[in-house]
């Protein structure tokens, strides 16, 4: 049975939910495990947050990639994480002769892209942008057919 245009379309909004789904969730566990790590293993990396901040920001890290797991929070989760790696990035970025600052920026870059995907207005703006364009499609069929109906 050939599939029409809009079930074309069903498709590849279903799979590319499931891509930002999977993306959510490799997030949320990475970082759920990065708090974890930073919880339990000492610091070896002297330009490294000690204390309360390293304790602040596994927090942070656990809280938000835990927000990440539940679909109506992960926008919240996202932000916050998003804020955490964008600062410590900045903090990288300052460090003389510290560690390269673009992998935690790209994570920052992902989380808001997924934040973005996951909000909840995402999914009523895709089905009012789906029920126009089915009625401009019925609209332009009839009157292809010349019925004014």
């Amino acid at each position: 049975m050939p599939l029409t245009e809009q079930s074309r379309a069903h498709v590849r909004g279903a799979r590319r939910a499931d891509l930002w789904r999977l993306a959510r969730v490799g997030l949320a566990i990475f970082f759920v495990a990065a708090g974890t790590a930073r919880t339990v293993a000492p610091p070896v990396d002297p330009l490294a947050p000690a204390g309360a901040s390293r304790m602040l920001l596994a927090a942070l890290e656990i809280g938000g990639g835990l927000l990440l797991f539940v679909p109506q929070l992960a926008t919240v989760g996202a932000a916050v994480l998003a804020a955490a790696s964008g600062a410590l990035g900045l903090a990288l970025i300052t460090a003389v002769n510290g560690p390269p600052a673009w992998p935690v920026l790209l994570i920052a870059l992902a989380l808001v892209a997924v934040g973005y995907a996951c909000r909840p207005g995402a999914r009523a703006r895709a089905r009012l942008e789906r029920a126009i364009d089915r009625f401009m499609n019925l609209h332009e069929t009839r009157a292809r057919r010349g019925s004014c109906d």
